[in-house]
């Protein structure tokens, strides 16, 4: 999901604002900071943990098992957005293996330091609820800004080619070291901005073609999952009759030709037009 540490500043913050553990974060939920912090970073502009706040709500998505009460403490909150904020057209992993919380890790405290520890020192396995709407700060420049930039990028690109945009320049959202240029910088009349990165090589792609932007796609399916009938009704419903829909600025960057999503016919599934196309 990009989870890099040391971790964005605002990373810890979004837990500490919603009242829940890191730990209690499904990988989509981290996959929905990544792209938060992407959409306002490629804008110009600062992300802040009181404007996600202020976009997303906390939704709880662990089922009781078995007919009795369960709670999963690992993995059990993702993030929705707001009824009054437009997000990008959506797209998620609908399912992961049933084991990846045993791949969580822990991190040795040296006591004997002489710092105060009783933020770092939790009881992992302790339910903690949540809180799904905190009260952020919404108001001052700062997050104002960072609303808009998101709300600008949510109109004219999909989840997925924002993910692929961030995978195709080889940038980790959810990393403290994410760094958008800032230099010929252009802005187009719906107030994107053109994002002026350089190529860098991926393996045996040491420059832009059709079959580096296929591996990026690949790589982003892995991310938010294949395209499917779900995932194409949102794209409709979101961008209208608009052709393509399908915009992506580090492909336009590079002059490589990417096809516009097809849309799925009444009936059909993701299944079936794989099996088609083989």
């Amino acid at each position: 999901m990009g989870f890099r540490l040391p971790c964005h500043r605002i990373i810890p913050e979004i837990p500490d604002k919603f009242e829940i553990k890191l730990h209690q974060l499904t990988p989509n939920a981290i996959a929905r900071i990544g792209v938060y912090i992407w959409m306002v970073s490629s804008q110009g502009v600062r992300p802040t943990s009181d404007s996600f706040c202020r976009i997303h709500k906390l939704h709880y998505q662990t089922k009781a098992r078995g007919g009795s009460i369960f709670h999963n403490n690992f993995g059990c909150y993702n993030f929705k957005y707001r009824c009054d904020a437009r997000g990008p057209s959506i797209a998620s992993q609908s399912k992961w293996p049933s084991d990846w919380t045993q791949y969580w890790f822990y991190h040795e405290v040296n006591l004997s330091l002489r710092l105060d520890h009783s933020c770092l020192i939790a009881k992992p396995l302790m339910v903690n609820f949540g809180r799904p709407r905190p009260m952020c700060a919404s108001s001052n420049e700062v997050n104002m800004r960072a609303r808009s930039a998101f709300e600008t990028v949510a109109a004219h690109i999909s989840t997925r080619d924002l993910v692929e945009e961030y995978l195709a320049v080889r940038a980790a959202p959810c990393n403290a070291s994410l760094s958008v240029p800032k230099g010929l910088r252009t802005t187009d009349r719906n107030g994107l901005v053109t994002l002026p990165f350089k190529f860098k090589a991926i393996g045996k792609f040491t420059r832009p073609s059709e079959a580096w932007r296929k591996y990026i796609e690949r790589l982003a399916c892995k991310v938010v999952g294949n395209f499917v009938p779900k995932e194409d009704k949102e794209m409709s419903e979101h961008f209208g009759d608009r052709v393509p829909r399908r915009f992506n600025r580090i492909y336009n960057l590079f002059k490589v030709p990417y096809p516009d999503y097809e849309a799925f016919e009444e009936g059909e599934t993701a299944i079936g037009r794989l099996r088609a196309l083989r």
